[in-house]
């Protein structure tokens, strides 16, 4: 994986259990920008694994969130530096409010305009049903406030892979990874549109949505 700062993640281990974020430097060199062993050791925890599924680096704030589906977490990366500022998640300190809007084997996070983080997860940790929550970030209290979410209850499962996108309008855009699905959501939580790819039988594809890219205008990529 890849994020548009030139940084990319890279097992080092042959059972790939635990990564490092490479970097390009300015004379085309590479260099490690972090390392997740000395972050899981801190932790006492050898056995969560750090393998991720998601970069993405923040334009605002020059930071990278780094998400491990492994251990159920995500850190956040000063980019220039690659100091640990944050962390939430299974390894950290911090805590979701209400409780069960934890999230568990999360995909696609982003910051949105607002500094709220944002990402496609399961329900809860008995369930597969795929759903969008946003969390305020109380760094004072180290608490994720949960502030938006969307597809509880709808019963459509996702049982990895998956996205969430806050559109310019403050629609959201989510991608249901292994259920060949997208919708998009309006603030309150209404369906602005649904489609789904199926078989000839009506079923959903067996397959994998990947990433989802935005396109304003498809009209100038045409030749």
């Amino acid at each position: 994986m890849r994020t548009s700062s030139g940084a990319w993640s890279a097992s080092w281990r042959a059972s790939g259990w635990f990564e490092t974020l490479e970097q390009v430097e300015a004379d085309g060199g590479q260099s490690t920008l972090w390392d997740c062993e000395p972050f899981e050791e801190a932790w006492g925890d050898q056995h969560t694994q750090c393998m991720s599924n998601a970069i993405h680096w923040s334009p605002h704030s020059d930071t990278i969130l780094y998400s491990f589906f492994t251990s159920m977490t995500v850190v956040e990366l000063d980019r220039s530096s690659g100091e640990t500022l944050n962390s939430w998640g299974q390894l950290s300190d911090w805590s979701f409010d209400p409780p069960e809007s934890r999230f568990d084997w999360q995909h696609g996070v982003s910051f949105t305009d607002q500094g709220n983080l944002l990402l496609s997860t399961h329900a809860d940790l008995e369930s597969f049903e795929g759903v969008v929550r946003e969390y305020e970030l109380d760094h004072d209290e180290q608490v994720l406030r949960q502030v938006w979410s969307f597809g509880e209850g709808d019963g459509i499962e996702s049982e990895y892979y998956g996205e969430a996108h806050r559109l310019p309008g403050g629609n959201t855009l989510h991608n249901y990874g292994s259920s060949t699905r997208i919708r998009e959501a309006t603030p309150g939580g209404e369906v602005a549109w649904d489609i789904a790819w199926h078989d000839d039988e009506g079923e959903l594809l067996s397959g994998i949505l990947g990433r989802s890219v935005l396109l304003g205008d498809l009209y100038e990529l045409a030749p």
